[in-house]
């Protein structure tokens, strides 16, 4: 099972109410971390079963994001907040890339074509 935020995508999902997906994510960087700080005082107001199915799903989350640190292929998530503006050159530019089935395909559009004027050699 690979997380999202670490590439993976069509796993397995599991339910957790934010307050728990929360602290799995802050035991995973705790555990990963070069000097990791004690966490079981997050789960401490769990039942014991609740402890352990987030202390494994922490360990699970962990191990994934440290095989897939420096992987050339894993996707990154990146939120962008857009104005009214920014959502209606967004609707326009749609018209004129059909390829771009998405937000993202159009955005990676923009950005091959920006990078492409400023650092391909002519």
């Amino acid at each position: 099972m690979i997380p999202r935020k670490a590439g993976g995508t069509n796993g397995p999902t599991v339910s957790l109410c934010d307050k728990h997906h929360t602290v799995l994510h802050k035991i995973a960087v705790s555990i990963n971390s070069k000097n990791p700080k004690p966490y079981y005082h997050l789960v401490s107001d769990l039942s014991v079963d609740q402890q352990k199915k987030v202390l494994y799903l922490a360990g699970v989350a962990a191990n994934a994001f440290a095989q897939t640190k420096n992987d050339p292929n894993k996707k990154r998530v990146v939120v962008i907040s857009t104005d009214v503006q920014t959502e209606m050159m967004l609707s326009k530019l749609k018209t004129c890339y059909p390829q771009a089935r998405s937000r993202e395909d159009l955005i990676k559009i923009a950005l091959q074509s920006l990078f492409n004027r400023h650092f391909q050699q002519r």
